[in-house]
Parts: C-alpha cells; structure tokens; sequence
C-alpha cells in the first residue's frame, strides 16, 4: 500500500517562520559535522520515514519545543504500532500521542490487543486509517470492534486474531463484508469444533479481493462466503472437518480467482474437495494443498487437473501420512512420476520421519520448494536433482543431528530454528555442521526440545546466535554446575552482555532459582511464558514484580499455563495487594493461560 504524504499545516510553518530560519537550516561545526537538529524540517520528517514512530516520540517528544511541535503540529500519516510495553509507558503514549491524533492514523497495529479496555482505542474516530492489525484479541471485544469499523470510509486491509473462542461467528462475516473499501482480509478467529454449523446468510457483496481465514472452516460455510465476493483474486484458509458439503445454487465461478491455497483436516474427503474447485476454482492459476494420506492420489488429481484445472500453472502438495504402508506410498510415488507430472515440470519428493510419538512419510512439491517450513532428519527420501538451496524457507525444524550431517541442502533465508528432542546441542560439532546450511546470524528465533539443557552448552550456541529475540526451550539441567558457579562462568558473563533476547518461553515447571538464572542471563527480557508450582506462586510474583529488582526491570508481561483454580488463586493474590506492584490480568480459559501486565 502507498502512502502519499500530507502537506503540512501551515500553522506550523508560520510558527517557525516567526523564529529565526538560521537553526534550521544545516550548518557545520568547526569539525565540519552537521548538526541533526538544524536539519530543516523536510529532512528530519524523511528520516523519520525509516523509525518506528514510537521510537521516534521517546527520542524527540520532551527534547524541545521544536521537535514537539514536529510531532503534534504535523498532518502527516501516522503509522502506530503498539508492541509490547508497560502500562505506565503505554499510558503517557496514548495521551500524547494517540489520542489527539486519531485522524492521523492511517496505520493502526496492536500485538497484545487483550490487555486493554474496551473504551481505550476508538476506532470510529480514526477516519483515516486504512490498516488495521489486532492481535490476540478478546473475542468478547469482537463485537463492539466490528461495529466501529462501518464508519470507515478508507479501510481496505483488515487483520484480526482472537485468543479464545468467538461464539456468533457469522455476525463478524455480515459486518465484514459491509466494509465498502476492504480489498484484504486475514481472520483468525479460535472457535470450538462445532457439531453442527449454522448456514450462513450474508446480503451484500463484499469488494475483498484477498481472503485468508486461518480459523477452522466447512466447505458449505466458505461456499456461502465466496457467493458474495466476486472480486476474490486470493483465496487461503484451513478446512478442518467434514460436514456433508451439498453444493447449493447458484454456484459461481470466480473468474477472478486465480490462487487457492487450502489446509485440510480431520474428515475432509477427496469427493469434497473436487467438488469444491470444479464449481468455484476452474480459473486457477496456483493450488496449494495440505492433507493426509486422503489426497495422496496422482491418478484422481491427474483427470481432475486435466479435465477442470486446465489454467493451473502451479501445482503445490503436501502430504503428512503417519503410520504409513510403505508399498503404498511406494507406489503412489512411481504415479507421480509419469510423463503428465514431468511435462509440467512438477517433481515430488518423499520423506520418512521418526518423531518422538509416532513414524510419519512426508510427500511434497519440489523444484522449487515453496513452502516456509521445512523439516531435516536423517529419514530416507528420493534423490532430489533440482534444488539444493531452500530459499523460501523461514522456519527449519531439525530432528536430529545426522539429519544436520548429511544434509545436501541449505537454507539461506531462515530466521527461526527448531532443535527437536533428538538433536543433542552437547555434540561439539553441531554449530559447524549448523553453520553449513544455514546462517546462523539470521535467526531470530530459538527453539529446543531436548531434555536436560546444559545451560552452558544453551549459551555456547546462543554465542553464535547474537540476533535472538525470543528463546524457547522445555528444560535446564545443573548437573555438575552449581548456580553460584555458573554465573561465575566467563561464557555466562558474556552472553549475558551481548544478547538481545526479549522474550523466553520455557516449557517446564519453572522455580524460582531458574528465573533468577534467566533474568541475569537475560537482561533484557520483557515477557516470559511458563508454569509455576501452585505453593511457589506467591513467592516467584513477588520477586518478579518488585520494582526494586533490577534484573526485572525490563519485565512487563508474564505467562502462566495454569488451570482454572490456579488463575483464581493469583487473581486474588493481586486484588489482595499481597503484591508490589498494579497488574492487570486476563486468563484465556481455551488454552488454559493467564496473562499479568503491569
């Protein structure tokens, strides 16, 4: 989307016109280096194209009376982007910032959307906004939410996830599908597996050219839906569970609709499925296609493409099959490698996987590889000739260390790492072997699952890690290495210097001496999931949110997995004032998780 700046007020301009032009123009000191604040005002707002613009307010908001005005006596778009932060801090934010400037806000996105009030952002007022992106919202927010967002005349990307379960799920699509500007749509609304599901009715069309809905969904519900988006050009969704699909008159077939990707789940049939893209599909140009042994069928998917898919230029499978027949797969796999698949230039790979609860055979698309996952292990596969650089690939999933040995592939582009329960990171010759398929600079996000994490081994790795921002981990082990020792390690010292990770989630029971060891190893943490034992509760909070603790000073935002008991007893610990600091708290009652906020 471009955004095309506003001309300043000029209001603005005659208040500096009336002071003197010289401290605004470049000028040099006698070492011949331009000062930044006598930029003139053009070029200061160009830099500020490239911040955050919440960086730029705690840079320049109280720095003087110019760099004020710059911010508040602006008309140009404001782009606000509400990452995790304090209360307090979000507080003064909003006053000076949101607040008097709604009809600036052309770009609105909030990542912890369930901390607030309902009356704390008013979306009404925000007749410019033309971005909206919440995250993890309330589904009793939903509604009053929706409501507000019919009064917006330019809205044409929308993007909200809930954390739990929204009930009256058609009343959102009817609001929705009102939004006269909306060109872009991304839900992912949590809901319950439905035993029977309503049938939709909708009376206005919607202009929502790109749909992802990322919830569960039925054939019969996202063929109601698409009967009234006949601008659609992007269709991507999960549909996970079977529910008799009748194909209904009239069916439409979406000219426009050139790119289908689909997750399938549960029940969902083939019969369904063909169904589905015969009488609203046949134009298009890329299918994507995620399921279980059900689609794994050359034959069917041969005359179905032949006969009705006749546009379709991209063919993208994957198949997950656990306990598989072997001579099967075998089988299927010699189908699809007839003359029709290789004309097409369309080549599958097959791979055997050994998981810590069950034997899974992974079928999918080569040359190229388009998906942003992929899983490495040792298991026998099909001799790929085609690729070996993986570049779509975001997130690498390792199962085990000769799955890192004798990789052929590489993977240049991912920033998440997942080390599963079988890859030992004690092995010396893990971060050669790691530093040859991918870059080890690039990762942003960690994650290990063996069990019994050395704590020193964690930190040799994170050496070679130094742009981690979130670490996530099941276990830590102080066999052999007392804290006091630990802490007095070299290695400890150092990575407690140089690393940037903000946020930790560890799977485990965690004490109160493990968090210790997290916030002196991690300074900068601001948000930490776990579970606590119940008897250690009271003591692990009060030594988290005590502001005289300086290794928390960071901290703003904790996690706790914990049942509906549990989240009562802390609640009461702090509407007792039994704890040192104000909190807010939220528990998510679907995946059984409290949240405090101060």
């Amino acid at each position: 989307m471009v955004n095309t700046k506003r001309l300043r007020s000029e209001s603005f301009y005659n208040f500096h016109e009336n002071n003197d032009r010289k401290r605004f123009l470049p000028s040099t000191t006698n070492d011949n280096f331009t000062q930044f604040e006598n930029l003139a005002n053009e070029l200061i707002y160009d830099i500020f194209d490239y911040l955050d613009f919440y960086h730029i307010y705690l840079s320049f908001f109280n720095l003087n009376f110019r760099f004020r005005s710059l911010l508040i006596d602006s008309t140009l778009p404001l782009n606000i982007n509400l990452f995790l932060m304090s209360k307090t801090t979000f507080n003064q934010y909003n006053e000076d910032i949101i607040k008097p400037n709604q009809q600036r806000i052309d770009i609105f996105r909030v990542t912890n959307y369930y901390m607030f009030d309902k009356n704390t952002f008013l979306f009404s007022q925000m007749i410019s906004l033309q971005t909206l992106i919440l995250e993890t919202v309330r589904s009793v927010q939903m509604k009053d939410i929706i409501q507000q967002l019919i009064s917006l005349p330019n809205l044409s990307s929308l993007t909200i996830s809930t954390i739990n379960a929204v009930e009256n799920i058609d009343f959102i699509y009817k609001r929705i599908f009102r939004l006269t500007s909306l060109r872009y749509c991304k839900l992912s609304l949590s809901r319950k597996f439905p035993k029977h599901v309503s049938p939709l009715t909708l009376n206005e069309y919607s202009p929502i050219e790109h749909l992802n809905i990322d919830h569960g969904i039925g054939f019969d519900e996202l063929s109601t839906l698409l009967l009234y988006l006949p601008q659609l050009r992007h269709l991507s969704t999960c549909i996970w569970h079977k529910t008799d699909f009748i194909l209904k008159p009239p069916c439409a077939v979406l000219n426009n609709l050139t790119y289908v990707s689909l997750k399938l789940y549960g029940c969902v049939t083939f019969n369904d499925l063909e169904l589905f893209l015969v009488n609203y599909c046949t134009s298009i140009q890329f299918l994507c296609i995620s399921g279980d042994k059900e689609f794994l069928n050359a034959n069917r998917w041969k005359r179905l493409i032949s006969s009705s898919l006749t546009n379709l230029q991209t063919f993208d499978i994957k198949c997950e099959i656990r306990f598989a027949d072997n001579t099967a797969i075998k089988q299927e796999m010699k189908n699809f490698n007839s003359l029709f698949w290789i004309e097409r230039q369309w080549f599958f790979e097959c791979r055997a996987y050994s998981t810590k609860f069950y034997d899974e055979i992974l079928f999918y698309s080569m040359n190229p590889f388009r998906r942003k996952e992929y899983r490495l292990s040792q298991g026998k596969s099909n001799k790929n000739r085609f690729q070996t650089n993986f570049n779509s690939v975001h997130h690498l999933t390792i199962e085990d260390n000769n799955g890192i040995n004798e990789s052929r592939y590489c993977f240049p582009h991912a920033t998440m790492l997942t080390l599963a329960y079988k890859v030992s990171i004690n092995d010396i010759t893990i971060v050669n072997n790691l530093q040859r398929i991918l870059s080890l600079k690039q990762i942003q996000i960690l994650e290990i699952l063996s069990d019994h994490i050395c704590p020193l081994k964690m930190c040799q790795l994170l050496s070679y890690m130094p742009n981690v921002h979130t670490l996530k981990f099941r276990s830590m082990s102080f066999d052999g290495y007392g804290k006091k020792r630990f802490e007095e390690n070299q290695l400890f010292r150092l990575i407690s210097k140089i690393n940037l990770i903000k946020s930790i989630h560890f799977y485990g029971k965690c004490t109160l001496q493990n968090l210790e060891i997290f916030l002196k190893l991690f300074p900068n943490l601001q948000y930490i999931e776990t579970s606590v034992e119940l008897q250690q509760i009271q003591l692990v909070l009060q030594y988290l949110l005590n502001q005289t603790n300086t290794n928390a000073r960071h901290l703003k935002l904790l996690c706790f997995s914990c049942d509906g008991k549990e989240s009562h007893y802390i609640s009461k610990l702090i509407k007792s004032r039994l704890l040192p600091c104000d909190c807010k708290t939220m528990y998510d009652d679907q995946r059984l998780r409290l949240y405090i906020w101060w």
